[in-house]
């Protein structure tokens, strides 16, 4: 008896969450190097977050795939593991306004 494969990822949120973690990179590389061109740490701070909220998404689809009990569909774990990452992602977002607001 063959084994079925069972598609453990949304495919519509693959794509979109795999972009958030390129764009959380180039966010580190650009933030980090405009934070040391102009020795601000605010800067370092608001590329430091963008970058760790633009992995959550990713992360979570990751975890919630992987996480699966008996029984659950990995699909579904890996689409609730992507809404989680998007509500840390607005979590990021939030502090680094908050830095840009308390140090800009």
């Amino acid at each position: 008896m063959a084994k079925q494969w069972v598609q453990p990822f949304n495919e519509s949120l693959m794509w979109p969450a795999l972009g958030m973690a390129g764009a959380s990179v180039a966010a580190l590389l650009a933030g980090g190097g405009l934070s040391k061109l102009l020795d601000s740490w605010p800067v370092f701070w608001v590329a430091l977050l963008l970058t760790a909220g633009l992995c959550a998404p990713c992360a979570g689809m990751v975890i919630g795939a992987d996480t699966c009990r008996p029984g659950d569909n990995p699909m579904d774990r890996s689409t609730h593991g992507f809404v989680i990452g998007c509500s840390v992602l607005g979590f990021c977002v939030a502090l680094a306004v908050e830095v840009v607001m308390k140090f800009g």
